[in-house]
């Protein structure tokens, strides 16, 4: 029986892991507790490149880098 190896990410200095080759950038987003991930934008920070489909898929590599930021309505009171 062959075993899937994990690969190792981060989003906003997180450790997050995947069995998958790729994800979708919403999953990305969920996996990491930024919810609701369409209240956000992730960013591959090397090379820099910015998902703004939350259904795009991306290959995930190891040790890879991402950064979540937030772009969600701002509540005033």
């Amino acid at each position: 029986m062959e075993s899937k190896r994990l690969t190792i990410y981060f989003v906003n200095g997180e450790r997050q892991e995947t069995a998958d080759d790729d994800l979708t950038v919403r999953k990305i987003l969920d996996n990491a507790a930024f919810r609701p991930a369409d209240h956000y934008r992730l960013i591959r920070d090397h090379p820099h490149t910015v998902y703004t489909d939350l259904d795009q898929r991306i290959e995930v590599h190891n040790e890879e880098r991402f950064t979540a930021v937030f772009n969600g309505p701002t509540p005033t009171s």
